[in-house]
């Protein structure tokens, strides 16, 4: 059944609870700036240790260059073994973004927001979706922690979905548009559709939608309509899409989200 669009219905439980939690992180970020060595220090710690797990690459939280990104093994019998909600792993090339999804293992509940793959309390969490049934669009959680705006990568842009604001310059979004998402049974690779300056309680946090239905088809328009900019072709209601979302601003009671919409290529 698909979420209402009306803010107060309890239909619309999964949009509500994460977007507002999300603004409740980059509050708490907004003032609590002394804590950005702590976090960095936990979150290159916890995923250099997972990086070493699912990949035997050290990185040391540098990009790694890989020739062949389709063809990369992900350990994921290592990965499930430490943590069994372990949903895929993904890469986004040129980025620090090469770290573990996770999937909320109970409806309505996210733990994940405030945990990490060890799922020890952490207020930078993981990335992670939520437990929704399965439809025609994936939408990947991740806080951005702080601001940047230096021309190379950080130590605090290399956190979670820091790195998306990049992609508000679609010179940036255009020279690198791919991204890869590991299966424990198959790879994919998606190529970024639509940039999008958007906001919590935007349709596209409602679900389900269905493959052909006139609501995925207005979903498709609307993310089109509100897009900055939009590369190649349109997906068509049969085409799944992948969504990176994350705050735009860590100052207090901001709603406003950053929408990367892929969708996936098909070899």
């Amino acid at each position: 059944m698909k979420f209402k669009k009306n803010k107060k219905s309890v239909k619309n439980a999964v949009r509500k609870t994460v977007g507002i939690a999300l603004i409740g992180v980059s509050i708490f970020f907004g003032y609590k700036a002394i804590k950005e060595l702590e976090t960095e220090k936990h979150f290159t710690a916890v995923s250099n240790d997972v990086q070493k797990i699912a990949t035997n690459e050290e990185t040391n939280g540098k990009d790694v260059v890989r020739n062949d990104y389709m063809n990369r093994k992900i350990d994921f019998a290592a990965l499930l073994s430490k943590n069994e909600d372990t949903y895929a792993w993904l890469t986004v090339p040129n980025t620090p973004i090469d770290y573990p999804v996770m999937k909320e293992p109970v409806p309505d509940q996210y733990f994940y927001l405030t945990h990490d793959f060890n799922k020890d309390y952490y207020i930078g969490g993981s990335l992670f979706i939520a437990n929704v049934p399965e439809d025609m669009h994936t939408i990947i959680f991740g806080h951005k922690m702080f601001s940047n705006t230096d021309t190379v990568w950080s130590n605090t842009e290399a956190i979670a979905f820091s790195s998306l604001t990049r992609y508000q310059d679609q010179a940036y979004g255009t020279a690198n548009p791919d991204l890869y998402m590991y299966y424990p049974d198959r790879t994919e690779h998606w190529t970024l559709w639509a940039m999008i300056n958007g906001d919590a309680y935007d349709n596209v946090y409602n679900t389900p939608y269905m493959s052909e239905s006139l609501e995925y088809q207005n979903l498709l328009t609307e993310l089109k309509n509100k897009a900055d900019y939009t590369l190649g072709d349109d997906p068509k209601t049969s085409d799944k899409i992948t969504v990176l979302s994350t705050c735009k601003s860590v100052e207090e009671g901001n709603t406003e989200r950053i929408q990367l919409v892929y969708k996936l290529v098909k070899n």
